[in-house]
């Protein structure tokens, strides 16, 4: 028979203060972490879906203008 390597007693000193927790956490996101993708095409005035990424558009350089303005807002 072999014996179990999981302690029997779990160390739980890096749980009970929020500082020490937030120090070993794996993973921070905030809003300053995330991306907006624009694609940008040749012409004026155009706004063309990408058939392959659902809810993502193409833009000319005059729309994408009006799409930074509008991240700019969102924050």
């Amino acid at each position: 028979m072999t014996e179990s390597t999981y302690p029997h007693l779990r160390m739980r000193r890096l749980r009970q203060a929020a500082f020490i927790r937030d120090m070993v956490q794996e993973h921070h996101l905030n809003s300053s972490d995330l991306i907006w993708p624009l694609f940008i095409c040749e012409g004026e005035a155009v706004s063309e879906d990408i058939p392959s990424m659902p809810e993502v558009k193409r833009y000319s350089v005059d729309r994408i203008v009006e799409q930074a303005k509008t991240a700019v807002q969102l924050g």
